[in-house]
């Protein structure tokens, strides 16, 4: 009987779960949200960074340093109305979000339950949320969901 053997490792999308409270959730994500899952290193390693600063993409800093944003121009929508992609730290966390000009909020979840997708570092942030606008793709398994 032969025995298989292998040195693959699965990649590790997600790092880990956080309860809500642990999460310190923005007031506009869903209730429904137990918490939310902190983007693991295989999740960020593969998408493209910025050259030289946040700058160079386009976003800004808030003037407190808890956020930034990038308005992008919806170019689904007759009126050419702006997109905001934000990203804001709530305690040691990062969240993901855009706001439309014309109406409304979505937040980057996974797939499954709604779960709002967080990371340890702004620059993780941005790069997710340049990665996942206007659709999440691969290797991202989550999508935009309308919060308002």
């Amino acid at each position: 009987m032969s025995v298989l053997h292998t040195d693959e490792v699965a990649p590790q999308l997600f790092e880990c779960f956080i309860d809500r409270a642990q999460a310190v959730l923005p007031e506009h994500f869903p209730r429904e949200a137990k918490g939310a899952v902190v983007a693991g290193p295989d999740l960020v390693r593969g998408l493209e960074d910025y050259p030289d600063s946040y700058e160079s993409w386009g976003w800004r800093a808030s003037t407190d340093g808890t956020g930034f944003e990038c308005c992008f121009v919806d170019r689904d929508c007759p009126k050419r109305h702006a997109v905001y992609l934000e990203i804001e730290r709530r305690g040691e966390f990062w969240y993901i979000w855009r706001d439309f000009e014309r109406g409304g909020c979505q937040a980057l979840v996974v797939a499954f339950e709604n779960v709002p997708i967080c990371t340890r570092t702004f620059r993780d942030a941005i790069r997710l949320a340049e990665h996942c606008h206007p659709v999440a793709r691969a290797p991202m398994a989550g999508f935009w969901l309308d919060l308002r």
